[in-house]
C-alpha cells in the first residue's frame, strides 16, 4: 500500500507543469568579435509561440554561459510566460571560450590560467 501511494505520489509530481519542461531545439551561429578578437557561438532560441506571432517585437535576453543555462532559462520563462508572469523572449545564449578570462574582474598572478581581462568583454568602452 505505501509503495502505491509513492508510486502515485512521484508520477503527480513529475506531471506537473512537464509542458514547461520541453527542451526546445535552438539554432546555433558563429558571430566574430571585434573587441574580444575571436569567434563566438551563439545559441538563438526562439519563444514558445514564435511560429503563431511571427509579427509581435520580442525582448531579448542575452544569457552568458550559454550551453550550460539555455535548457533551465529557457524552461523557466517558457513557464513564467505560460502564466502571464513574463513577456515571451528571444534567447541568445553565448558559449564561453575562456571563461575565467572574461568573467573575472582582477589579474590574479597566483593562478595559472588567464584571468582579470573581463574590460574587454563587459563594455563598449573600446568602441569609439
Amino acid at each position: 500500500m505505501k509503495n502505491s501511494f509513492l508510486i502515485i505520489i512521484i508520477l503527480v509530481l513529475l506531471g506537473i507543469d512537464s509542458t514547461y519542461a520541453n527542451i526546445r531545439p535552438s539554432s546555433s551561429e558563429l558571430i566574430y568579435s571585434k573587441i574580444q578578437d575571436e569567434e563566438r557561438e551563439i545559441l538563438i532560441q526562439l519563444p514558445l509561440h514564435y511560429e503563431i506571432n511571427k509579427e509581435l517585437n520580442y525582448p531579448v535576453l542575452y544569457l552568458l554561459d550559454g550551453p550550460d543555462n539555455i535548457n533551465h532559462t529557457s524552461g523557466t520563462l517558457d513557464f513564467l510566460a505560460g502564466n502571464d508572469n513574463a513577456p515571451e523572449l528571444i534567447i541568445v545564449a553565448i558559449k564561453n571560450t575562456n571563461r575565467s578570462r572574461d568573467l573575472t574582474p582582477t589579474v590574479d598572478k597566483e593562478v595559472s590560467y588567464q584571468r582579470g581581462v573581463v574590460k574587454n568583454f563587459s563594455t563598449l568602452s573600446n568602441r569609439n
